[in-house]
């Protein structure tokens, strides 16, 4: 019988997390700024009069990946360090669902090998200790890929509960999905006010 356990490299990586701190920079900054201010009672609407959503207002994920940010802070503490043991989580998930799909497609050792790999690929594993929200994107869209099989599969009873899951999963994937093309319609408008 083969066994799915990854507990013991769980635990390296949040030692990981307390040895080498971080202070969140960048988008890590905004999300966990954000987060921390809709945590003190601010709405949107104060944070854009304030002005402090800097240029967060031309990238909508950033008020989806916060809010999740918010949420997870108001469940458990506000640091961001809980964020970085949801994504250590996350990570864990994701190589179960990996194993899942895999198992059910393949075989059960492709599946424990696709995993596995997923899991100790160490860049993946130095990235999993910081505060992104990649893997609240990797995980809907692998349960998306899992609602897929089993609308494919499934009987006409299970049918619509797996579509409604599906297109739930789907709405995820694309709240936390990074929007490049703003860059450069914001080039294009730029641009375009200072020709003449």
């Amino acid at each position: 019988m083969v066994s799915f356990n990854v507990s013991t490299s769980q635990f390296t990586e949040v030692r990981l997390i307390f040895l080498l701190p971080i202070k969140p920079q960048s988008d890590m900054w905004s999300y966990n700024f954000e987060a921390q201010m809709l945590l003190a009672r601010f709405s949107w609407q104060d944070l854009f009069d304030k002005q402090w959503l800097d240029f967060s207002v031309i990238s909508p994920h950033v008020f989806h990946i916060s809010s999740t940010f918010h949420w997870i802070y108001w469940l458990t503490f506000s640091h961001y360090q809980v964020i970085q043991l949801v994504n250590i989580v996350l990570v864990a998930i994701c190589s179960w669902l990996i194993f899942v799909l895999l198992r059910r497609i393949v075989s059960r050792t492709a599946g424990l090998i696709g995993g596995l790999i997923f899991f100790f690929i160490p860049s993946n594993y130095v990235y999993s200790c910081l505060m992104g929200a990649e893997y609240f994107q990797l995980t809907a869209f692998l349960l998306a890929l899992l609602g897929l099989y089993r609308l494919i599969t499934s009987d006409h009873g299970r049918f619509w509960r797996a579509a409604l899951g599906l297109i739930v999963c789907l709405l995820l994937v694309n709240f936390y999905r990074q929007r490049r093309g703003h860059s450069h319609g914001y080039r294009l408008v730029v641009g375009l006010s200072n020709w003449r």
